[in-house]
């Protein structure tokens, strides 16, 4: 019998709850819990668990930090980042509560992270007021001052203080899928998971676009200046993966390296900066493929195909493909998609097939759609997150509703003038 693994869960009671219900779907993680609403726990219930656990799980980045001011670890930390469908179904409830996202006033979270939540929702807000430490005062300041709309907040006290003042106030939890998330990647991070860490790892970086980078230098000299700039960007990130460099000539490089530098490196796949940094220093268009494998051959055969899923997604975008042939991506967003890249499952081809599709583009749309965590859709909702048509999505709900898929569910009734939208539910697995 496999000895089990036992990791240490430290945070709120409330989260504590959640983590002990998604933690059944993981037999092999034995659970110690210790649990408190104060923050200042975190630090002695790390102190103590430090011997008697193989890992620890804070439930958020502040008792994380507080735990690591005072603690020197031996053993793998890890905390559920407050992002990703937890911020969406905030945002959510937010807008039913005020019907206005003008002006937020934000604690705990970056600025940039909920930016890019709004921009996916298509809310355009005049402004955000951020603070790193949850602050009642400051809050209040924004909302008398700076005439912010709404509060959310990474502390349960201060959202519930200001609603006691009449403030509209969101505490951003953790769904489930985020907290299996941290599960996954706190699980892959024990001592007991090594054979994994040593995967192999091909990344395929490709300049998306090199045509227009060669043309629009003013010189050959120019144009080798631009590139060697570039390649020490792509060569410094390479070094810090502790991998080998490898320059195809043209537009493409590879580089090789292990799994367990590549997670420790992207802080379990959440941070890719070359991407960013060729953007806003090099005015570069970047794709980037990780492929995940046993040997180089299948690590490179999945690096292509993750190259693929990205120039397909959108530019500076990098997707992974795993060793069970599952992709994830694109890396950074607050929420990335998980889906299967090919089906023997005879269900899932049976229900592609009724909706008129192939079962990785309709996987593919689903994890698009999963992401917000929503029920129902209207046409235009799909439309915008699945980057098609309003026609074209009307065209889908009408296949998916002859497949099961989905099914109308009443109208939403809009707040100006016009005729009220259709609402579908759509089923993420078969009914």
């Amino acid at each position: 019998m496999k000895q089990p693994i036992i990791i240490g869960i430290i945070g709120p009671h409330e989260i504590g709850e959640n983590i002990r219900t998604a933690i059944k779907d993981f037999p092999s993680l034995k659970p110690v819990f210790r649990l408190s609403d104060r923050i200042e726990d975190a630090s002695l219930f790390a102190a103590e668990l430090i011997e008697k656990t193989d890992i620890l799980l804070f439930s958020g980045k502040k008792p994380y930090q507080q735990a690591f001011k005072e603690n020197k670890f031996k053993i793998p930390v890890h905390y559920i980042p407050l992002k990703g469908s937890g911020l969406y179904r905030s945002l959510h409830r937010l807008k039913n509560k005020t019907g206005d996202l003008s002006g937020l006033s934000i604690d705990t979270l970056s600025l940039q992270q909920v930016q890019s939540a709004l921009q996916e929702l298509d809310e355009k807000p005049k402004f955000i007021k951020a603070m790193d430490v949850p602050n009642v005062e400051m809050h209040m300041n924004h909302m008398a001052i700076e005439k912010c709309t709404g509060v959310l907040t990474g502390n349960k006290a201060v959202a519930a203080e200001l609603e006691m003042a009449g403030i509209s106030a969101e505490w951003v939890t953790p769904t489930k899928g985020d907290i299996v998330v941290a599960l996954e990647r706190a699980l892959l991070s024990t001592e007991k998971r090594k054979s994994l860490e040593a995967q192999i790892v091909i990344g395929t970086i490709r300049i998306g676009d090199y045509g227009r980078f060669m043309e629009s230098a003013a010189s050959e000299h120019d144009f080798q200046r631009e590139k060697l700039k570039l390649h020490a960007k792509i060569l410094d990130y390479a070094e810090s993966l502790e991998g080998h460099l490898t320059d195809l000539g043209g537009e493409h490089y590879v580089f090789a390296t292990t799994r367990g530098a590549f997670e420790r490196v992207t802080e379990g796949y959440k941070h890719i900066p070359l991407l960013e940094e060729a953007k806003q220093i090099n005015q570069r268009m970047l794709s980037m493929g990780i492929g995940f494998g046993y040997t180089a051959s299948e690590a490179g055969e999945h690096s292509r195909i993750a190259l693929r899923q990205a120039s397909e997604y959108g530019i500076n975008q990098c997707f992974i493909v795993r060793e069970d042939k599952s992709a994830v991506g694109p890396i950074e967003m607050a929420s990335p998609m998980v889906y299967r890249l090919s089906s023997s499952d005879a269900k899932v081809m049976d229900r592609a097939k009724r909706a008129g599709m192939s079962a990785i583009h309709l996987e593919r749309m689903l994890a698009k759609l999963n992401r917000t965590e929503k029920e129902f859709y209207t046409a235009h909702e799909m439309a915008s997150l699945l980057n098609v048509t309003i026609r074209t999505a009307h065209r889908i709900l009408h296949q998916w509703t002859e497949a099961g898929i989905a099914a109308a569910a009443g109208e939403e009734k809009l707040k100006s003038k016009g005729r009220p939208r259709q609402l579908y539910r759509i089923f993420m697995e078969d009914k």
